[in-house]
């Protein structure tokens, strides 16, 4: 029986981590470009944050994964850009 109540217990957790993840007329963008292999040049691999962000120093560009996230209310366009979604 103490079982039963531990595995509903860990189920309900699972369902409500789940919902909170959940969103709708959402739309994230990843672009896998290796950046490591073209010394994580922008411009090269056609990203879309490239338009805003290809010139900046190469530390910077190290340091952010290249993952654009769009939400009716969250940031849109270069505000979007160089968001870490992992």
């Amino acid at each position: 029986m103490e079982k039963m109540r531990l595995c509903i217990v860990v189920l309900a957790c699972v369902v409500v981590s789940a919902a909170a993840q959940s969103g709708t007329n959402v739309r994230a963008s990843y672009h896998e470009y290796n950046p490591q292999n073209i010394n994580w040049d922008l411009s090269a691999a056609s990203v879309y944050c490239a338009t805003w962000d290809a010139n900046r120093p190469l530390e910077w560009r190290r340091r952010h994964g290249w993952t654009a996230f769009c939400a009716p209310g969250g940031p849109q366009g270069q505000a979007a850009c160089g968001r870490c979604l992992r």
